[in-house]
């Protein structure tokens, strides 16, 4: 790829690239330094032509004169094809929401001072997977964005000054690379892990008929915000009813990623 506007300085080549972050001319292999000249104006696109105002700055990918306008921050959150709706397009917003309950409990269990039986968490293994994964993933964003000129953050990446087919470029990109990564994320992020909450949800409650020593009354189910050994027996048995409706929730949604038989 060459870079417009880039002109060598040794040669007179127009034949810009860039190598390890730096432009360098491809005929004569110089470094080139990119620079504003007074009176450049903003070569982006503004409703399908050249914006024409005056620049301020460069693209810090292909050094593309940029206005004041042009040339504001742009984030690329690289973390989007792994979300749900990329990775389990059988859930639908419902679906989603009741993810989000079964990965963010408000109340995590053993509770202090209470241990009928030995309390495994059946995620512990799959959750460290998932992070080793995720820093993988994060290793090959970073390599892409570092030439650019972009600052790392932990969902998304962030360019000073950037124009928009620079921006869209990187944003295929970033997307092709960690989309690429979808099928072995959707298994261990999803696929494997709602069997582990299931696992760690049908424990919850054993434990709560446990503390209860009995099975569980039928109940609205609404969560306490708090619970501990001497809260009322009522709270208890809310809580247990909550616990079985995320259970059937987590049911649903497994039974979604499966399809129909």
């Amino acid at each position: 790829m060459s870079y417009d506007g880039l002109i060598c300085s040794s040669c007179g080549s127009r034949q810009i690239v860039k190598r390890d972050g730096l432009f360098a001319c491809e005929y004569c292999g110089s470094n080139v330094a990119p620079r504003l000249v007074a009176g450049a104006l903003c070569d982006d696109l503004e409703k399908g032509a050249v914006c024409g105002a005056l620049a301020e700055s460069l693209c810090t990918a292909c050094g593309r004169p940029l206005c004041r306008i042009h040339n504001d921050p742009k984030i690329v959150y690289w973390q989007t094809p792994l979300e749900w709706r990329r990775l389990c397009p059988e859930w639908d917003d419902a679906a989603g929401m009741e993810w989000d309950k079964l990965v963010n409990p408000a109340i995590r269990l053993p509770i202090a001072g209470f241990d009928p039986f030995p309390w495994k968490d059946h995620g512990h293994e799959g959750l460290l997977a998932i992070g080793e994964m995720e820093l993988e993933i994060a290793e090959k964003v970073k390599g892409i964005v570092n030439q650019l000129g972009g600052d790392y953050y932990e969902t998304g990446v962030k360019f000073k000054s950037i124009c928009s087919n620079c921006e869209a470029g990187i944003r295929g990109e970033v997307d092709k690379a960690v989309s690429a990564y979808g099928p072995r994320y959707r298994k261990a992020a999803y696929e494997e892990r709602i069997l582990s909450i299931e696992a760690n949800l049908e424990q919850g409650i054993a434990y709560v008929e446990a503390f209860l020593k009995g099975p569980i009354p039928p109940g609205a189910g609404q969560s306490p915000t708090y619970l501990h050994t001497e809260s009322p027996i009522e709270e208890w048995e809310n809580f247990g009813s909550h616990l079985k409706q995320l259970l059937n929730a987590a049911n649903r949604l497994t039974g979604m990623l499966k399809g129909p038989d």
